[in-house]
């Protein structure tokens, strides 16, 4: 699809013609979904084994009390998706306290699948009136609704704010 004939941006300089898996916050941000899942399954399975150890092997319990699992590579998750944008930042973070790691990295996941990155992100959140759960529902249903929000948004901003530039649509 040529941007310059997608209904999305009208500018030809948004991403909404780049499909997803092809930007560059894509390629940044999956491998770190990807590592983040493994510390999640390396943090469960020492949990199980530091269940079963408690008394046997303090060592391996100061080792999982220590860790801080995949806290860091969630933060830059949250930094990367949020394009240095303050109040998508917020949104992720206050989403990834709200949420299991496991289940914010689900989430992380389905914004970048429907390229919902920077500004995008907190007009979701506000739409999804700031509830983690209810957000990460929506993105897995594809809920048309978050989508028009979403969209609806970003030609309202880009209207009354024409020196920013565009911010891309989700899809």
């Amino acid at each position: 699809m040529e941007c310059e004939s997608c209904e999305g941006c009208f500018s030809g300089a948004g991403s909404c013609g780049v499909p997803s898996t092809q930007s560059k916050t894509y390629k940044a941000v999956s491998p770190l979904i990807r590592l983040a899942l493994k510390e999640c399954d390396h943090d469960e399975s020492m949990s199980g084994k530091t269940a079963q150890h408690t008394s046997a092997d303090p060592t391996a319990r100061s080792c999982l009390q220590d860790a801080t699992g995949p806290r860091h590579t969630i933060n830059d998750i949250c930094h990367l998706l949020s394009h240095d944008n303050y109040s998508s930042y917020a949104a992720l973070a206050a989403a990834s306290s709200q949420l299991s790691p496991r289940d914010f990295l689900s989430l992380a996941d389905h914004l970048l699948t429907h390229n919902i990155t920077g500004l995008l992100i907190a007009w979701a959140w506000s739409f999804a009136k700031e509830n983690a759960s209810v957000f990460k529902d929506q993105l897995e249903r594809d809920d048309p609704s978050l989508i028009h929000h979403i969209n609806g948004e970003a030609e309202i901003y880009e209207v009354f704010n024409p020196a920013v530039g565009p911010v891309g649509r989700c899809i």
